[in-house]
């Protein structure tokens, strides 16, 4: 089960992913997938946080194990069990999280990891995406 680099994950690795953890991935990011299944974009930088995404993940690829990684929002901690999936990494190793629990079910955070702290960046996949400008 894998998909090249750049090439979009196919309907069957997104289910059994789902499937896997048990979650429902927002529309908007199940159809980044569908297209890209992670990868550099050319627009990267996040005004918000100063700095540039290095890599979004993807699924069935071993390199992006960390897509499966979960935060939980109330220990901010990286864990098994959370709310929100790890779906990228900035330059200086900070996470861009995506939560598919809760309230906050299709918003975009930051959470850096020296200080930990929690930064929004947007409501939803589609405005984050489109607000990545070139560095």
């Amino acid at each position: 089960m894998g998909s090249r680099r750049g090439s979009g994950a196919t309907e069957a690795e997104l289910i059994a992913f789902e499937l896997t953890w048990r979650i429902e991935l927002p529309a908007e990011y199940r159809a980044f997938l569908r297209n890209s299944n992670g990868r550099m974009p050319r627009a990267a930088f996040i005004a918000q946080t100063a700095t540039a995404v290095r890599t979004f993940y993807g699924i069935g690829r071993d390199e992006f194990l960390l897509m499966v990684e979960m935060v939980s929002v109330e220990t901010g901690t990286i864990s098994g069990v959370g709310d929100a999936l790890t779906v990228g990494r900035d330059e200086a190793g900070a996470y861009v999280l995506l939560f598919v629990n809760g309230s906050q079910r299709g918003q975009v955070w930051y959470l850096t990891l020296e200080p930990r702290d929690m930064v929004r960046l947007a409501d939803d996949w589609g405005s984050f995406f489109s607000a990545l400008t070139p560095q």
